[in-house]
């Protein structure tokens, strides 16, 4: 199923993540990849050399040649976005792991940006830690990488690589970041400029051998001298050398800088090249990588596949990056020189070239890449579209810092459209530059006033309110928001589905643990200004635009947590008709956990077991499977509640969860449900264990509704092992988080071993055992016990009562009902109306429940009673 807003329609570039294709007869340096092979010995190898001294070439051989698993990634400049760097990451080590490895690592890739990294990071050192191979991921040019954000998290996935894992990155520059706890703890290797310059014995295999160059002693000598071992010149003087008889007098006449060997030597070798051949080189120099369909687009030469195998047989600087020969990229230094010749000499043609770039990206559907080269050619015009066109593909991917970049690098004078405004504020929002995005709305709002295309106007004011809502609801600034709201004229534009469908979730079984849930903070407040939020995007045309429905089940799951049940039911029942609502998995999962949790708050364990059933027939046909292991985990919840103890540990099986493994809070829901099952068989020590191993993490993503049942959790475990002090003081902590914010339900649901723990924390706290807690959680706890004697729903109902149904049947339920009273057995019905008959046993419990009977007879007798045909 192809749901909304689906992150796994994000396309990575594969040749990112292929180690380079190494041409044949390549000089092997053995005491470098020595060097490389000991550095499996420790968390981190780094290799460390200026432009030219080959680096890539290195690893690349190392990557055959181990005896480990390597993944690489190749960075460039678009990857100083922390989503995107750790995206390709993930996808570079999914090729190198098993396929269910590689299946989960790419679900969890698919998180971001709705997971913190360091969440993110936890699952995935987790996903690698029972590796029996060594794992090297290889990262080729880290220098072109400045973002702080990412060498933060790069160094703290270091220091929590699992043993047989390991970092190995290639850089022009030392590592931003500090390496010194790796060097004292023994754990880091480094490859330095002088390791990496060539000796004089590799230096004579280099020309005598894979050049095959008949060079005297002295000739060689006098090239190691003046090359000082730098392969990038000794191979621009070998293709010179290979053009000229004149050899001693060629050998004196470079010498001096790096930079000046470089910049002669190239200009000599362009010199003696064809002129079809300089122009080709000159166009295709602005391209990133290429392959012959794009190298023919901006250089308008049809022959550029036999153009780039002429380059390659002749050691002419163009390296092939992947093994079917399809894609190449030019050394650095080469294309950083031929670029700045081509502007500098024909800037027209320059431009051009970067114009050309641009259509042919936009033609492959390789956006990142189309915008990047509009920027560099100055088509601000052509990047606007480019980006108003795939508005919501790049909002789906998350990778909000990247986008950032793109705006401010388009110069102030340049005109903008108010589309394009729109978009900058948003991701001025979502990256935290909230003040100077909502200047820029009030500047947007005057800029539009006069506007004469009505629909247009709309259109652009959908856009503006919904950032002015995104600022609302997670800055609280209320008031602006409501004065926008009351100065619109008309209904907003529903067809703005970049905005209007735009998911606020994709990661969690509960919104609770997510920033539209406000992560389980609880208040009137909220309640109040949720409700007053839904009612304004109602009256304004917006009811079933994602952002209200994501707000209404906020409000239901709190008001379940509150205890107010008939409201929670009252208000998802709205939820519950949204058609599309099964298109979008981080809506419908949520919603339909929550309704499972009030057939069960009802009583009515059946009933809940048969409507997840009935979910996950639908969740089985997602892309990511998280959404079915979600609806699996609430089915040992269920199990449990049914006493059946050694079903609940079959899901735990299919859910292929141990109590001995790390917890990570990418699978939080499904680890607490394993917890509940591990105290039901009175293991106690392991559920402790997994509650212990989340909790810092809950801490560090601020989940206050995590928070509180991992305390009370634990506060049950410790009291099973009979460890009463440690126990009452979990249930303090609970208590104390959860007094404050109304939590009842989270007590509730956990039944009799809650009610045992605060019955005792009562008496604990009346005589005085230890310093008397504040009186308002001595108080709260004893409200919570009342609740629960309040809370005791029927488990049988006998004969009906027969009184007005409290909530009128659906088309739906109507004709179900009718087919009933002509006695229809199930499979007839499912059979008359397109259902399995397991979906038809749900519908007649729904029923059932809505006209307050338990069996066909009753349901035919209802209905004749209340006269419904």
């Amino acid at each position: 199923m192809n749901s909304k807003n689906d992150a796994s329609h994000i396309n990575l570039l594969k040749a990112k993540i292929t180690a380079p294709r190494l041409r044949e007869g390549l000089i092997e340096r053995s005491r470098l990849l020595q060097g490389l092979n000991r550095s499996l010995e420790g968390k981190l190898a780094i290799v460390c050399a200026p432009a030219g001294f080959g680096k890539s070439t290195l690893l690349g051989q190392w990557a055959i040649s181990s005896n480990c698993d390597t993944a690489w990634l190749s960075l460039d400049q678009m990857d100083n976005d922390a989503v995107r760097f750790w995206r390709y990451a993930a996808a570079a080590l999914a090729g190198s792991v098993p396929e269910a490895t590689a299946m989960r690592i790419d679900s969890l890739a698919h998180t971001l940006p709705h997971t913190s990294l360091y969440t993110f990071i936890d699952a995935l050192m987790n996903e690698l830690h029972d590796r029996d191979r060594p794992l090297a991921l290889i990262l080729d040019d880290y220098h072109v990488i400045t973002d702080p954000i990412i060498h933060d998290s790069l160094s703290y996935a270091i220091t929590y690589l699992p043993a047989s894992v390991h970092l190995v990155v290639a850089s022009r520059t030392e590592l931003p970041f500090s390496t010194s706890r790796w060097l004292a703890q023994g754990q880091l290797t480094v490859l330095s400029f002088a390791n990496m310059q060539f000796d004089e014995g590799e230096t004579e295999a280099f020309y005598n051998q894979m050049h095959r160059l008949p060079l005297s002693k002295q000739h060689i000598r006098s090239l190691h001298q003046r090359t000082e071992g730098w392969v990038a010149g000794m191979q621009l003087a070998a293709v010179s050398l290979s053009q000229t008889a004149e050899r001693d007098r060629y050998i004196e006449q470079f010498q001096g800088s790096e930079r000046n060997v470089s910049e002669y030597l190239f200009t000599e070798v362009f010199r003696s090249l064809p002129g079809d051949i300089q122009q080709f080189l000159l166009r295709s120099s602005v391209l990133n990588r290429m392959d012959a369909e794009l190298a023919a687009a901006v250089s308008a030469n049809p022959d550029s596949r036999a153009m780039l195998a002429w380059l390659e047989a002749n050691h002419l600087f163009v390296l092939p990056i992947d093994y079917q020969g399809d894609w190449y990229r030019y050394h650095p230094l080469f294309a950083e020189f031929l670029s700045n010749l081509l502007e500098r000499k024909d800037r027209t043609n320059w431009l051009e070239a970067h114009r050309q770039a641009s259509f042919a990206y936009s033609e492959r559907g390789m956006i990142d890449d189309a915008i990047d080269h509009a920027l560099a050619a100055g088509e601000y015009g052509w990047m606007e579209q480019l980006l108003e066109t795939h508005v919501e593909e790049i909002l789906r991917q998350g990778e909000f810092w990247k986008v950032l970049r793109w705006f401010e690098s388009k110069p102030p004078e340049a005109a903008s459209s108010p589309e394009w405004s729109i978009l900058y504020i948003f991701i001025l929002t979502v990256t935290g530059h909230t003040e100077r995005a909502s200047q820029l709305l009030l500047e947007l709002e005057a800029q539009t006033a006069d506007m004469e295309d009505a629909q247009r106007l709309k259109t652009i004011q959908s856009g503006m309110f919904f950032i002015r809502s995104n600022i609302l609801f997670f800055g609280g600034d209320y008031e602006e928001w409501h004065s926008l709201a009351s100065r619109l004229k008309d209904e907003l534009a529903s067809d703005n589905i970049a905005y209007y469908s735009y998911n606020f979730n994709v990661t969690e079984p509960q919104l609770n643990r997510t920033l539209i849930g406000l992560k389980g903070a609880l208040s009137k407040e909220v309640e109040i200004i949720g409700l007053r939020f839904s009612q304004t995007l109602e009256s304004l045309g917006w009811k079933n635009s994602l952002f209200n429905l994501y707000v209404k089940l906020s409000i239901c799951e709190g008001y379940y947590e509150w205890n107010r049940l008939q409201e929670c039911q009252e208000l998802l029942h709205q939820i519950g008709a949204y058609k599309d609502i099964e298109g979008t998995p981080g809506l419908y999962i949520p919603y339909r956990i929550l309704q499972a949790r009030l057939y069960l708050a009802d009583g009515h364990k059946q009933l809940a077991y048969d409507w997840i059933a009935e979910s996950m027939d639908t969740a089985i046909a997602y892309s990511d499977m998280r959404w079915h292991r979600a609806l699996r985990a609430f089915l040992i919840r269920l199990h449990l509640s049914l006493q059946a103890v050694s079903a609940a540990k079959q899901e735990a099986v299919l859910l292929d969860l141990s109590g001995r493994t790390h917890p990570t809070l990418n699978r939080e829901f499904e680890y607490l449900s394993l917890v509940r099952l591990l105290i039901r068989q009175k293991k106690s020590s392991q559920a402790l264990d997994l509650l212990a191993g989340l909790k810092p993490q809950a801490e560090r993503e601020g989940i206050v509704a995590s928070l509180v049942e991992i305390a009370l959790l634990s506060a049950i475990a410790e009291r099973q092992r009979g460890q009463r002090k440690a126990a009452m003081s979990r249930l303090e902590e609970a208590l104390a988080i959860a007094h404050g914010m109304g939590y009842v339900r989270s007590f509730l649901d956990e039944g009799q071993p809650a009610v045992k723990l605060l019955s005792e924390y009562v008496r604990f706290s009346a005589h005085q055992e230890q310093q008397y807690p504040e009186e308002a959680i001595a108080a709260y706890a004893r409200s919570l016990l009342l609740a629960f004697q309040a809370d005791q729903p029927s488990s049988e109902s006998p004969a009906p009562q027969i009184t007005a149904i409290q909530e009128p049947l659906t088309e739906s339920e109507l004709g179900l009902l009718k087919l009933i009273c002509q006695g229809a057995p199930n499979k007839q019905i499912a059979a008359e109306l397109g259902l399995s008959e397991g979906t038809v046993r749900v519908y007649l419990s729904r029923l059932y429940q809505k006209l307050e009977v338990s069996s066909r007879t009753q349901a035919v007798l209802a209905a004749r009673t209340r006269d419904l045909f």
